[in-house]
């Protein structure tokens, strides 16, 4: 049975766009030089960006606040330098959770001569990042594990499903909510129709649990799901 919940659209055509010549980056929400009234962070989850970055090149980004950041290439490879300098390789079915403390940067570079390389970066603000919390690199393999979810971290979910196979997420707890990206294909996704790159934000204004149903509307479609913590119940 469907959980009642409230629920916003993100469109992938109308998400906003830092491009320049060796750089692109597709925002869910605010960012950077880029607002909307309608892109306010959904709760602790802050920024949702699909970018590209041309071979040899790379970007470095300072953080002004406690983040918990996921990484994840869709097309090639990835370099992701941290701020004491280590640095950690990222291929395809690997996630990086990058773990930042206020006035600290990273940087991610394309190592490849001559290709582009596409990748997401999904960032959580913490209210602290302990020092015994270290970064962390998790392998998955959503072709093993197809018509699944597969987690990364704690929170997190990522899973390729074939046409009409469906899924089941459910979230306890109270100020909680679900944010639902589409990677490829389409899906419906808590009886709504989200498409390549759309993405939902979905919560219960009364606290309740959450219980999230999705259904794969074409062939090897992948979806990321992460959890959210809201305040009060209310995401915006």
């Amino acid at each position: 049975m469907l959980t009642q919940t409230e629920g916003q659209i993100y469109l992938s055509h109308l998400r906003g766009v830092t491009n320049r010549k060796t750089f692109r980056s597709f925002h869910t929400f605010n960012h950077g030089t880029y607002f909307d009234k309608t892109r306010t962070p959904f709760g602790n989850l802050i920024a949702c960006n699909d970018d590209t970055l041309a071979a040899g090149n790379s970007i470095i980004t300072n953080v002004d606040k406690y983040m918990e950041l996921i990484i994840i290439p869709l097309v090639g490879c990835i370099e992701v330098k941290d701020n004491h300098d280590k640095s950690q390789v990222l291929e395809a079915g690997q996630a990086f959770i990058l773990r930042l403390k206020m006035e600290e940067y990273y940087q991610i570079l394309n190592p490849f001569k001559d290709e582009l390389v596409n990748f997401l970066q999904v960032w959580f603000e913490r209210e602290q990042i302990d020092k015994e919390q270290s970064n962390e690199l998790i392998t998955f393999d959503i072709d093993t594990n197809k018509n699944r979810l597969t987690a990364i971290g704690d929170y997190c979910y990522i899973g390729k499903f074939e046409g009409r196979e469906e899924g089941v997420l459910s979230i306890d707890g109270t100020n909680k909510g679900v944010f639902g990206l589409v990677i490829e294909g389409a899906f419906e996704f808590q009886n709504r129709l989200l498409e390549s790159r759309d993405s939902i934000a979905l919560w219960n204004e009364n606290n309740e649990a959450l219980q999230i149903e999705f259904e794969a509307l074409s062939n090897d479609a992948i979806i990321l799901i992460t959890e959210v913590t809201t305040k009060d119940g209310i995401s915006f």
